[in-house]
């Protein structure tokens, strides 16, 4: 639960940084990149689950980038 705080501090301070510096594609990837290590942290916190499920989510969002 912990780790799920710290990852979203984390990650709004840099979304709010990229945002000030007009980064749209680096905001882009830091907030998906937030959202899985919240989603990778999740699974572990709960393993519901797995976290191959959040890496293999990870990998296809990405490539799409």
């Amino acid at each position: 639960m912990i780790l799920i705080i710290i990852y979203l501090i984390a990650g709004i301070s840099q979304i709010v940084i990229l945002y000030k510096k007009n980064l749209a594609k680096e905001m882009i990837v830091s907030i998906v990149f937030t959202i899985m290590l919240i989603a990778i942290s999740v699974g572990i916190y709960i393993e519901i689950i797995p976290r191959n499920i959040a890496i293999i989510l990870y990998r296809s969002i990405s490539k799409k980038l």
